[in-house]
């Protein structure tokens, strides 16, 4: 019995920890899309407007009351990896090698200053401990480098922000403007908020139907998460085929038929939170999981709890049978 119980809990350990894994590289993976997509969440919008003045743009965003928290990005049509960059409150911000990021006062200045990605550091001009980059003819200071421990598009990128500083070739129709925001912000807001303007969603983040889907980015992970499942019903199954000749014994011995279910279900799931805790534990210490704890736990918390219902009715059965 106790060797039995030793096996199925280094079992649920180590399918645990794999779990934790699979949950990493899933963040992992979502990390580097987000990356790729200009530190930009999911649920940034794509805006189209009639303003042809995108300093007037930012200043009826930043008046708005029901929009804040926010960043906005004008991407240059001809130049994909430029972008002039507008903030208000508290966004997301890229990670950074070097140096900062914007700062409100960066918004207000009338000298440009920009952040770019760490590929773009070897073209800059650094005199004197300081970097320019070269923008049609105009110098402009880098504050700082932005890039992560992976490799990403926005390595490549230049955000420059959007002051009081000259932008007169920046228009709306040469620009991409997507907007992201920390709160989820619906379109009837923002087409409400900000009047001759269409907006969509820049990333149709389906289950299945897209390339952008859940199961597209992760199904390697996905199969990973059903071999899981399906390695704990083995394991549950031949925990169970173990006991018959326990349940025949506690039978001999006139045990009374809930005090042999409930005894063997008890240590079925002790042994299943001994395993589990400590493979997550484990993994976690291995793996630097952020925003997929809760979704892990949950995902952990259903197996254990459906393992153990799936796992009291088997045995209630058996029990049943041996009392006929």
């Amino acid at each position: 019995m106790m060797r039995r119980r030793y096996i199925f809990i280094v079992a649920i350990l180590l399918l645990t920890f794999f779990t934790t894994f699979l949950f990493f590289k899933m963040q992992e993976k979502d990390l580097i899309t987000k990356l790729d997509n200009h530190n930009l969440s999911k649920n940034a919008y794509v805006l189209k407007t009639k303003e042809q003045n995108l300093d007037k743009y930012n200043i009826t965003l930043a008046k708005s009351g029901k929009i804040s928290d926010f960043q906005i990005h004008y991407q240059v049509k001809n130049k994909k990896n430029i972008s002039y960059f507008y903030a208000k409150g508290n966004y997301d911000k890229p990670p950074m090698v070097s140096g900062t990021f914007f700062s409100n006062n960066d918004f207000l200045s009338e000298v440009p200053v920009a952040v770019v990605g760490r590929n773009i550091e070897k073209k800059l001009y650094s005199p004197f401990h300081q970097q320019y980059y070269k923008l049609n003819g105009q110098y402009i200071s880098v504050i700082g480098i932005m890039g992560d421990k992976y490799n990403s598009e926005l390595d490549n990128q230049i955000f420059i922000a959007m002051s009081t500083a000259d932008t007169s070739n920046l228009k709306a129709n040469n620009t991409n403007i997507i907007l992201d925001s920390k709160h989820v912000v619906t379109k009837n807001v923002l087409t409400t908020e900000l009047t001759n303007t269409t907006v969509s969603k820049q990333v149709n983040d389906n289950l299945i139907l897209t390339n952008n889907s859940w199961i597209s980015r992760h199904w390697q992970q996905a199969v990973g998460l059903m071999a899981v499942i399906a390695s704990v019903m083995v394991a549950t199954y031949i925990w169970i085929v173990g006991v018959s000749k326990q349940i025949r014994n506690q039978k001999f011995i006139k045990q009374s038929k809930k005090l042999i279910i409930w005894n063997n279900l008890l240590i079925y799931m002790g042994s299943f939170l001994v395993g589990g805790l400590i493979g997550t534990a484990i993994g976690q210490s291995q793996f630097s999981i952020k925003t997929n704890m809760i979704a892990l736990y949950e995902f952990e918390g259903t197996l254990f709890i459906v393992a153990s219902v799936i796992f009291y009715f088997v045995i209630r059965r058996r029990v049943n049978k041996r009392n006929d």
